[in-house]
Parts: structure tokens; C-alpha cells; sequence
């Protein structure tokens, strides 16, 4: 199994003053939710629309109420990164880059068909332009974002990425220049991006890796049982969430109230 860490140029946003995991749908899901409960107010109370009016607003409603289901699965997987890899967890909540200056690290859980690129994990960052030790990403300067695709075994490729960041994020400046020279100047496989041999931020992923695994034996352990997989857990949000397509069921109890930001 390959992932990647992927250079990008981002869009600079506002930045955030304090470096955490985040879930990467966190700063535009209040407004999602208000979509969403206008879309249903004028499908189930408005005037009559035609069957291809309709179905253009329920398609509408269809995809928020998947956005929404990606959010709570985020959450749920950032979640069980802080009980089975608390120590991985707690590094990197609190990573900070050469300077001292905390990184806020967004996550997404999210379907294949929306991939930026065809990876079933990437990390995207880049160099601001104002400080050659500042990450920058599509969240604003002091970040990285990174997406994990839904699939059994996310929960692993979200600490693999961890990994990488782990080196990256304190090394920004010094790993860019060894991407430069040894990954952009040459036609690579995306899939061999951030593995070569002698990449750090590689051997930072395969240490975090063999984290998760111990990790996970002694949460199975203590509890019983391996930690639920994202797809079972995908499926019951998705059950639970059918219900968001009705008049007045836009905010599901407690989705808002239990976020940890």
C-alpha cells in the first residue's frame, strides 16, 4: 500500500492562532446545515415546482446531507485517533514548526470521486511566501490539510500522514528544497512522492506506522475487540442521517453540540 505527501499551492485564508487537529468540513458546516433546512422548507412548503425542479433540489439535498455525513465521520476518526493513538494524538495536536509557531493540521474524510488526486491519502502543503518555515494550505498560513479516503483501514492512513507531517511541519524549509531536487525535477510516480529512501519525512510515516500497531494491540487488548473500522461506522452515520431529507430534521441532536471545536 502506497500514500503520498503532495506539495500544493494554496489559497491563503485567515489563519488560525492556536496549531490543533481539525476537522478540515469544520468552517463552513454551520452554513451547510442552513442550506440544507432552507432546500427542505421550499421543497416540502413552497409553491409548485416541476419534476425537473424537484429533483434538482433533492439532488441538492442529497449531496449536503453526504457533505454531512463526511463531517460527523471526520470527527468520529479524529475521535478514535485521540483513544487508540494517544500519543500520536497529543504530538500532534500541539506540533509546532521551526520557529515555535503552532500548525494546525485539517483533516477530511472523504469518497473517492472527490479526490484532488488519486490517492487513497495525501497530504497538501506549501511554503508561504512571507516565511520559508511556515506551511501554507487551502486553510490559511500555520497549516496543513489532510485527506484520507473512507475506506476500512483509515484510521492507519491518517497515522501514516501523521508521520509524514510529524518531520515535515519542524523541517518545512529543508524538505522542501530535498522535494525540489529529488521529487519535482523528475517525472515521479505520485505514488513514490515522500517514499524514496532517503526521505525523512518517509521514515517518519513507517515509525508512526508501527506506532498505530502497537497502539491498536493494546486497545484491542484492554478492550476486547480492534477499534470499529470507518466503513461500519460510515454506514451508520448514513442510516441515521436518512432522515435529514425531511421538513424540520436539518440539524441532527447533539451533531453540532458534541464537536470538539
Amino acid at each position: 500500500m502506497k500514500v503520498v505527501v503532495t506539495l500544493i499551492v494554496c489559497v491563503i485564508a485567515a489563519g488560525s492562532t492556536s496549531g490543533k487537529i481539525r476537522n478540515g468540513y469544520q468552517n463552513d458546516i454551520q452554513n451547510k446545515f442552513i442550506k440544507l433546512d432552507s432546500l427542505q422548507s421550499i421543497l416540502w412548503y413552497g409553491e409548485n415546482f416541476s419534476p425537473l425542479k424537484k429533483l434538482d433540489i433533492k439532488t441538492q439535498i442529497k449531496d449536503l446531507i453526504d457533505l454531512i455525513s463526511y463531517y460527523e465521520m471526520t470527527e468520529k476518526l479524529i475521535g478514535q485517533l485521540r483513544i487508540v493513538s494517544p500519543g500520536i494524538y497529543q504530538e500532534m495536536d500541539t506540533i509546532t514548526d521551526k520557529n515555535g509557531r503552532p500548525t494546525d493540521i485539517y483533516v477530511r474524510m472523504i469518497p473517492r470521486d472527490k479526490s484532488r488526486i488519486q490517492l487513497c491519502a495525501a497530504s497538501f502543503f506549501a511554503q508561504s511566501p512571507s516565511d520559508k518555515d511556515i506551511s501554507i494550505s487551502e486553510y490559511g498560513e500555520n497549516s496543513v490539510s489532510i485527506d484520507i479516503w473512507l475506506m476500512t483501514y483509515s484510521l492507519f492512513l491518517l497515522c501514516h500522514e501523521l508521520g509524514h507531517m510529524k518531520y515535515v511541519i519542524p523541517n518545512l524549509a529543508v524538505y522542501c528544497k530535498f522535494y525540489e531536487k529529488n521529487y519535482r525535477r523528475q517525472a515521479t510516480d505520485l505514488s513514490f512522492v515522500g517514499h524514496k529512501r532517503n526521505d525523512e519525512s518517509g521514515r517518519s510515516s513507517t515509525d508512526f506506522e508501527k506506532r498505530f500497531f502497537r497502539d491498536r494491540a493494546t486497545y484491542s487488548n484492554y478492550w476486547g475487540k480492534k477499534p470499529e473500522s470507518s466503513v461500519a461506522i460510515m454506514q451508520k452515520i448514513r442510516k441515521r442521517n436518512r432522515y435529514l431529507g425531511q421538513p424540520g430534521q436539518a440539524i441532527p441532536s447533539g451533531t453540532l453540540a458534541n464537536s470538539r471545536y
